[in-house]
């Protein structure tokens, strides 16, 4: 076995009570039975918690924390959990044991993923200038993995996806044209790799991925003219369509979730076209360069977690609009902090990031259904990728 892993992976920590966020504040958190079983028998003040406030889903079949204003019952006013207060990390599941660490065996592979749902995650990016890289590690002790028929259909895509992200960190091109390429080549191939056809699938991509055509293609997307008054609408009908997730998601923590976000949605509504215009200008001049960075970094973190996550036929280009969707709110979210503030602070652009992760690529059942209704309603296409992001 192998395991496959961002380079920074190892060094992460929990920082705790200075984290941003909470780690389970705003969405269903599952608990195996056994964990449930040795905490309502437990002797502490943790049983009658665990009784009152851990219910079985019969739908999803599982238990869960029943959470009181999107906050965990266990969690105390230092945001720390008292589960691990009074009885050490032992007691935990395995979903708040391994948070925000996912990892998926692939053939003889285990990749493992950090995701930026957590501010401390992302507070990695802004430290690495040059592109991100992976470490691929032996591992002896490691659970035997499958090279039988269901590797043979994913190592396509493993592959795709690594191109992908070869891609995203070829800074000879612009990142907004990076982004489109990601888009556009899942969406030029979703027909054959439905099919399955592996020889059409590696020769179509070797034609759009050639320097000559990204070349031209750059030349020819490059020229069109952009219309940014009806982008900016777009961006603010986006934001629009999740601020109740927005709103669930913070909470009245000891950051200030809540009035973060209050603060952002209310712009989103009131924001004119000519004011963020002015915020976006000065915003480019102090920070573009670096947010680019940024932003590559954050979009093959996604990428390289999200990409072959299958939600129906078409997965490779719906996760790709998933992933440029989250990258296209974190930029609309800055920009509107700019015209409040007319500056941003590493603190706020974190939160932003983990934000819109936990919106977005964290809310995988929600999101199949947006994109869903995005196409019914004509308002996610790769023009439409390409309007808003340029």
């Amino acid at each position: 076995m192998h395991v496959l892993k961002p380079s920074f992976y190892d060094d992460f920590t929990c920082i705790g009570k200075d984290c941003l966020f909470t780690c389970c504040q705003g969405w269903s958190v599952p608990i195996e039975e056994d964990v449930y079983q040795r905490l309502v028998t437990d002797s502490s003040q943790l049983s009658e918690l665990a009784k009152s406030h851990i219910v079985y889903n019969k739908e999803l079949e599982r238990y869960q924390f029943k959470f009181i204003e999107g906050m965990c019952p266990f969690c105390n006013k230092d945001q720390l959990c008292n589960m691990v207060i009074e009885e050490g990390e032992e007691i935990l599941g395995s979903t708040c044991r391994t948070f925000p660490r996912h990892s998926t065996i692939i053939g003889q592979t285990e990749e493992k993923y950090l995701t930026l749902a957590c501010p401390a995650v992302v507070e990695f990016l802004f430290s690495i200038q040059g592109p991100l890289s992976f470490v691929m590690e032996e591992d002896d002790k490691g659970e035997k993995g499958d090279t039988g028929e269901l590797y043979e259909i994913i190592e396509l895509d493993v592959e795709i996806r690594n191109c992908v992200i070869d891609i995203l960190q070829n800074r000879n091109f612009p990142l907004w044209f990076r982004q489109f390429v990601c888009v556009y080549s899942m969406d030029r191939i979703k027909e054959i790799h439905r099919e399955g056809n592996r020889g059409l699938i590696i020769k179509e991509l070797s034609h759009i991925w050639s320097p000559f055509y990204l070349e031209e293609l750059l030349k020819e997307v490059g020229s069109i003219q952009e219309d940014k008054n009806n982008g900016f609408k777009q961006l603010c009908q986006l934001f629009s369509d999740f601020q109740d997730v927005a709103m669930i998601l913070a909470n009245e923590d000891m950051r200030g979730s809540r009035g973060k976000v209050e603060e952002l949605i209310k712009c989103n509504h009131n924001c004119s076209w000519e004011n963020y215009e002015k915020a976006y200008v000065l915003w480019e001049q102090r920070e573009a360069a670096n947010f680019d960075i940024l932003m590559e970094h954050a979009t093959v973190c996604s990428w390289f977690w999200y990409a072959l996550k299958e939600m129906n036929r078409y997965y490779l280009l719906d996760n790709s609009y998933i992933i440029i969707l989250e990258q296209l709110l974190i930029k609309h979210l800055t920009i509107l902090y700019y015209c409040l503030h007319q500056e941003i602070s590493k603190e706020m652009q974190e939160f932003i990031i983990s934000l819109c992760a936990r919106m977005i690529s964290h809310r995988r059942a929600d999101m199949e259904q947006v994109i869903k209704r995005m196409k019914k309603e004509g308002r996610i296409s790769v023009a439409h990728v390409l309007l808003l992001l340029k």
